[in-house]
């Protein structure tokens, strides 16, 4: 049994659109996974590197997409951005010397050169704000 919340949606059929139920992720379980993610408070691990930093959240990552991704996996959406955000604040404690606008732009340009270094990012959800 999935733990997700049965949310309407239009869906489409022969004779148009009409209201019909999926399952989501529910916003209870993602309040979850965002209070998760900032315990680990893995952004202040400044001596560590993006690929250990990859290589510890990976397999959470893959569990919370496989379980929860199973149907709607768009709906998740809103943990994936909390989590780039998270490693926004990795990257700024990190490189000290870089203001805000730098410091999305070195992530954008990781996502661009090492696009399957992150599961999520691999899944397509690469959006940070």
């Amino acid at each position: 049994m999935y733990l997700t919340s049965s949310q309407p949606c239009e869906s489409k059929s022969k004779r148009g659109i009409f209201i019909s139920f999926d399952c989501a992720i529910s916003k209870l379980k993602q309040t979850k996974i965002k209070a998760a993610l900032r315990a680990t408070k893995f952004h202040r691990a400044t001596t560590s590197t993006i690929e250990e930093l990859a290589e510890s959240l990976n397999p959470r990552i893959r569990g919370w997409l496989n379980y929860y991704g199973k149907f709607r996996r768009y709906e998740m959406r809103g943990v994936f951005t909390c989590l780039n955000k998270r490693l926004a604040h990795w990257v700024h404690s990190r490189y000290k010397s870089l203001n805000w606008h730098q410091t999305f732009d070195w992530l954008n340009r990781q996502i661009k050169l090492k696009p399957m270094q992150f599961v999520h990012w691999k899944a397509g959800f690469i959006g940070i704000a």
